[in-house]
């Protein structure tokens, strides 16, 4: 194999070669990552709801601590979930 002396070294200068095709997929494709993030936020809440919701309500879990402590749990989760989305969303879009 032949090595090449010398050679310079090839620098990209224009980066966006056809800004339309480019800008729209980029986008799509961020704009579809953001929805899959907020769907999965939405289907975790959902079912985060569905099944403390129940045991709630059946009296089950009875005592206005653990009643409490749920709650807490629940807006915790929630919280964290959408820091979640927020910080992909953030580092999807330049």
């Amino acid at each position: 194999m032949m090595k090449l002396k010398n050679t310079p070294f090839f620098r990209r200068r224009q980066y966006l070669i056809n800004q339309d095709f480019q800008f729209r997929y980029i986008g799509l494709l961020v704009g579809l990552a953001s929805l899959l993030c907020l769907v999965f936020v939405v289907m975790t809440k959902h079912y985060i709801d569905l099944n403390l919701n129940p045991l709630i309500e059946s009296g089950m879990i009875a005592s206005p601590v653990v009643n409490e402590l749920l709650q807490i749990e629940k807006q915790f989760l929630n919280k964290n979930l959408l820091t979640v989305f927020k910080s992909w969303q953030s580092r999807l879009t330049p």
